[in-house]
């Protein structure tokens, strides 16, 4: 039977990655040296950390923690899943949820960030508040942040779904340079470090869709189109949840229309459209979305 020390040591082998690379500056390559020959278990945070810098969904190894620690994991992984698809009622359920747990609070910073993922979808706040409450979450794990320095900070899942939020948020109040540079930034850095994409297949859908919609802003529908249709091969090859694929679909007939590609873009439109509707409550407001868009251009869905 395999346990913790042998899986980390051969999915790292799979990667090619050397102790060093997958340590970073966190943990000493002499405490993972010591979990790969099974000579100590994980502490919680280090358990954390490695899996996710291997890629490894925690849900499935969190059998190898304490109860205690596997409810909070198990919930902390239902949460994203929740959020990645756009279902922000359940996100919130759960977050309340994983609030009450006696070790929650020792998860502080995924608590933080969750919440602010949060107040970011929240249509009553201001979007310079979200803006400011993003750029306060991101200074909890990155002291005095830039895009610049994305490259030289190792991050997990979590942070890079705050990151894309904080782009997002940048977005909303006219800051679009800033919004590009993080974006750009994160796909680099995506590019460079983390080998299975699939693993942030949500995450990664995310980006595609805000660089999407920054060129077609831009009138560069070259650039536009692209980013479409790599995050809609993305959404195919992975679950990354219905509303990015539709928000994408609907993206790429903006730009078709622009292209007076009138036929290919109608059917684009439609299909996201009625995909839409499929997602009921958690997809009203891009329905309404679309509604306008059509009645914009005298369409009949």
């Amino acid at each position: 039977m395999f346990n913790v020390g042998t899986i980390v040591r051969l999915r790292r082998l799979e990667l090619g990655l050397t102790q060093s690379k997958v340590c970073g500056k966190k943990i000493s390559v002499t405490t993972l040296s010591r979990l790969e020959k099974n000579g100590q278990l994980p502490n919680k945070h280090n358990f954390e950390y490695i899996i996710d810098r291997l890629g490894i969904f925690s849900q499935k190894y969190s059998y190898l923690l304490s109860y205690e620690d596997k409810e909070v994991y198990d919930l902390r992984y239902t949460l994203e899943s929740a959020y990645n698809k756009g279902d922000y009622k359940a996100t919130a359920e759960i977050l309340t949820k994983l609030k009450t747990l006696p070790n929650a609070l020792e998860h502080g910073v995924f608590l933080t960030i969750a919440e602010t993922l949060l107040l970011l979808q929240d249509t009553s706040v201001p979007n310079e508040t979200k803006l400011t409450k993003a750029q306060n979450t991101v200074d909890t794990f990155c002291k005095d942040f830039s895009p610049n320095k994305i490259a030289k900070t190792l991050l997990m899942k979590k942070e890079l779904m705050m990151l894309v939020a904080l782009a997002t948020a940048h977005y909303k109040v006219d800051d679009k340079q800033t919004a590009l540079n993080i974006l750009n930034e994160l796909i680099a850095y995506i590019n460079k470090n983390i080998e299975d994409k699939g693993n942030i297949a949500p995450i990664y859908a995310r980006i595609m869709l805000c660089l999407s919609a920054y060129y077609i802003d831009e009138c560069d529908y070259t650039k536009a189109l692209y980013f479409c249709e790599d995050g809609l091969k993305m959404c195919i090859a992975n679950d990354c949840g219905m509303i990015y694929f539709d928000k994408l679909l609907f993206n790429k007939a903006r730009i078709l229309f622009s292209q007076n590609q009138e036929d290919q873009a109608n059917a684009c439109l439609k299909q996201a459209y009625y995909s839409a509707l499929s997602l009921g409550e958690r997809a009203d407001c891009f329905i309404a979305k679309i509604n306008s868009y059509a009645k914009e251009r005298s369409l009949v869905i």
